[in-house]
């Protein structure tokens, strides 16, 4: 995870990039499906281990395909900051493929604070380890899908709070009576 931001004074915003590299987020996602798979209160070793093994050969494209869409869903919460002009020739397409890192432009107001965009980063990281880890259970445990889907809504409704929040500067009446 990274953030980098550049300053633009003629239109008083910023350019700031948060970075997820996808092996960071893949060394989460083991980490929480390990603990999870170790929790199953069970004899069976095939239970624990079709959990713990969601970053392995053949179950990691599916972990992609849900990174991606969720990383798509965050750059549309993000929209008043993340739009981005459509190109002539634009042609979206299906093929597979794993990306290094997941890089979040927005331009901000230059009134948005750091700690703002700090908090962003945490938030969508949280975000997208626990969808993958809601989307997984929800094939190979299903009855602890919900708490990771619980996980998940909290984290929405936090980042757009952040979101609606953030961005503007807070004007405190000159009076507590105002």
């Amino acid at each position: 995870m990274g953030c980098c931001c550049r300053n633009n004074p003629a239109n008083q915003t910023k350019e700031a990039t948060i970075t997820f590299l996808r092996c960071e987020l893949l060394k989460d996602i083991a980490g929480l499906a390990y603990v999870e798979g170790d929790m199953i209160k069970t004899d069976d070793g095939h239970d624990r281990h079709q959990l713990q093994d969601i970053v392995e050969d053949g179950n990691i494209e599916r972990v992609t395909r849900v990174l991606d869409l969720t990383f798509a869903e965050v750059v549309e919460l993000c929209y008043p900051y993340t739009k981005m002009a459509l190109e002539d020739d634009y042609r979206p397409n299906d093929i597979y493929h794993e990306a290094e890192a997941y890089r979040l432009h927005m331009t901000v107001p230059a009134t948005m604070s750091k700690t703002s965009i700090d908090y962003l980063e945490k938030l969508v990281h949280e975000l997208l380890t626990c969808r993958v880890m809601a989307d997984w259970t929800s094939i190979t445990k299903p009855s602890v899908a919900a708490g990771w889907n619980e996980k998940v809504e909290d984290m929405l409704k936090r980042m757009k709070s952040a979101m609606n929040n953030r961005g503007r500067r807070v004007r405190r009446p000159l009076s507590p009576f105002a």
